[in-house]
């Protein structure tokens, strides 16, 4: 498998900078090239675990500043990073993303075949009441 160490999302002026890689892992900080912040602050970073076993077979986790909290940002995150890693689009995956403020997930749990790996709940826990 061949990568690149830097990879740059202009788009949405912040570049990940590989810090850590094993043949299932891989670990990013993620620098901007913003010139509203100094250029080449860290302002997050993103972990990769690929391939793992079940069915979900791509794992993402990271903290990323406020203004990348969105969908669109986090598809072209995870996006860039299928490709510089040589993850095929079409894996299941899982990846969530957080902030200081709020978290987001995205999700694609069904495989090629069109098998559905996981059961998901909508149930949530509710605290013992105390008297």
């Amino acid at each position: 498998m061949t990568h690149i160490d830097q990879i740059d999302i202009s788009a949405l002026e912040i570049s990940l900078i590989l810090t850590a890689k094993t043949p299932s892992s891989a670990s990013y900080e993620v620098i901007t090239s913003s010139r509203t912040l100094a250029s080449g602050s860290s302002v997050g970073w993103v972990q990769v675990h690929h391939p793992c076993l079940g069915h979900i077979r791509l794992h993402i986790r990271g903290v990323l500043p406020e203004r990348l909290l969105n969908q669109d940002s986090i598809k072209g995150i995870v996006s860039a990073i299928q490709s510089n890693l040589q993850i095929p689009a079409e894996e299941t995956m899982d990846v969530v993303m957080c902030s200081q403020k709020a978290q987001i997930g995205i999700s694609q749990a069904t495989d090629t075949t069109g098998k559905i790996g996981r059961i998901e709940t909508t149930r949530k826990f509710e605290a013992p009441k105390h008297e």
